[in-house]
């Protein structure tokens, strides 16, 4: 990855691809947990 986007930018990222009446912070989380496991391989 170029950059560790943050939690809000992972917002920004899928909110055109999300529906707001699901409730999507289990996907947030998800993405939260691949970016800092691909960072961790990484290092």
């Amino acid at each position: 990855m170029r950059h560790r986007p943050d939690r809000e930018q992972i917002r920004e990222y899928v909110s055109a691809n999300l529906c707001r009446c699901t409730g999507h912070s289990a996907i947030i989380d998800a993405v939260a947990a691949a970016v800092d496991s691909e960072e961790s391989r990484a290092a």
